[in-house]
């Protein structure tokens, strides 16, 4: 998906010249709002599925902990993970999970966990507030504590302008603090692999600076600083220091950035014809990229071959060519040349572009129209030596006849 972000503009210094300030698009590098999954059976939960059939102790197709492809689930820091189903907690919620959200609702007595709409379907939550309801190692007052992490798969940020990736995601949270839990979340990004940056933290204490009250429905963006020449972004989402707390839920993950457009170069070719010809034919050229609709002026120039208001050597021009997104086919030029009897030297002249639109750039803006003359010229006699030789002795023979004609009268 693509969305102009920025207009190109234009600045023309001269009748053949333009200096071009690219544009940028608005491109989704990842998009996540888990309907893609397949919802298996509850495990621990009692609610019955479908919502509202009632009756059975196992809800269908309303859970699973098999998150989307690429993405790591790190939930070996939730106590009794891997333990006997007596003493590991509700599995449904042990890290992080993904639900139905009206089944979630349901399941856990809501508790204002209704109030998210901006999800709907699939959401990812980690609940230690409902994992907390069956028997589990850890907790008050030694821990350990209940601590999950998410991993997005690598986003690619080849072509990404630094310091313009955003995240955007629908959030529900609820926090609680007291001596024994601080429930926390976070988000951290790493860069090609290096240390981990937190962009993201919420904590449950409300003395501290990074307090997040109540938001149980929230839209969240988030600006990253990716920095110049990276290449890759992992994108981690945490909830931790948590026991029997609440919640937090998110759905509708979107990673973006801006991605210069391409839009190409045009160029104009030279051409060489007879006068005889007619036409002269030059070929413009769209090359680097064909993103958004372009177009560029062009115009006729006088060099030593002249147009119609000087010694008619050629048809003036001036015109727009144009093309749409997508498009790189190339642009004819046609110009009419003058065929007369008159013998003259090669001549040329010139077409020019400027003034392109779209945020195209003109890499030679420049076409020269050379004309060969074909009309005959009158022949040519070259003399040699022995031709001049003979000349001078012919020219001495008729001066001796005049000589005698005149003496003789």
């Amino acid at each position: 998906m693509i969305r102009i972000r920025t207009i190109s503009r234009v600045v023309a210094f001269s009748v053949i010249a333009a200096v071009t300030i690219p544009s940028y698009a608005q491109v989704t590098l990842l998009s996540e709002d888990f309907e893609g999954l397949t919802l298996l059976n509850s495990v621990d939960e009692g609610v019955a599925g479908p919502i509202g059939d009632g009756g059975g102790t196992v809800a269908a197709s309303v859970w699973t902990n098999v998150p989307p492809a690429s993405w790591i689930d790190d939930d070996t820091g939730v106590p009794g993970i891997g333990n006997p189903s007596n003493n590991n907690g509700v599995f449904d919620w042990a890290g992080w999970n993904f639900a139905n959200r009206d089944w979630w609702v349901t399941t856990a007595g809501d508790q204002r966990r209704s109030e998210f709409v901006n999800a709907s379907g699939a959401i990812m939550v980690a609940d230690p507030d409902e994992w907390d309801d069956a028997n589990h190692p850890g907790g008050p007052p030694g821990g350990p504590w209940y601590d999950t992490f998410i991993s997005t798969p690598s986003i690619s940020l080849t072509g990404i302008q630094s310091n313009s990736v955003t995240l955007d995601f629908d959030s529900s949270w609820r926090p609680e603090f007291d001596s024994n839990f601080h429930q926390t979340a976070n988000i951290v990004v790493s860069y090609d692999g290096g240390i981990p940056i937190e962009i993201l933290r919420w904590e449950s204490n409300a003395a501290s600076p990074d307090f997040h009250d109540n938001a149980p429905n929230e839209h969240v963006t988030l600006g990253l600083t990716n920095p110049p020449g990276a290449g890759s972004m992992v994108l981690t989402f945490g909830l931790f220091d948590a026991g029997n707390d609440w919640w937090w839920a998110l759905d509708n993950i979107v990673v973006e950035g801006l991605s210069a457009l391409m839009h190409g170069n045009l160029s104009i070719s030279d051409v060489t014809v007879n006068e005889e010809d007619g036409v002269a034919t030059l070929t413009v050229s769209r090359l680097g990229g064909s993103d958004g609709a372009v177009g560029v002026n062009f115009m006729t120039n006088d060099g030593t071959a002249e147009d119609e208001t000087g010694s008619g050597d050629y048809v003036s021009q001036s015109n727009t060519l144009n093309w749409a997104d997508t498009d790189s086919t190339d642009r004819s030029i046609i110009l009419a040349i003058t065929d007369d009897d008159t013998m003259e030297l090669t001549e040329s002249f010139t077409v020019s572009l400027f003034g392109a639109t779209g945020g195209a750039a003109i890499s030679d803006d420049t076409g020269l129209v050379t004309i060969l003359d074909t009309d005959e010229a009158l022949p040519v006699f070259t003399l040699n030596t022995g031709s001049l030789a003979v000349l001078a002795l012919i020219m001495l023979f008729l001066g001796m006849v005049y000589t005698r004609r005149v003496q003789g009268r």
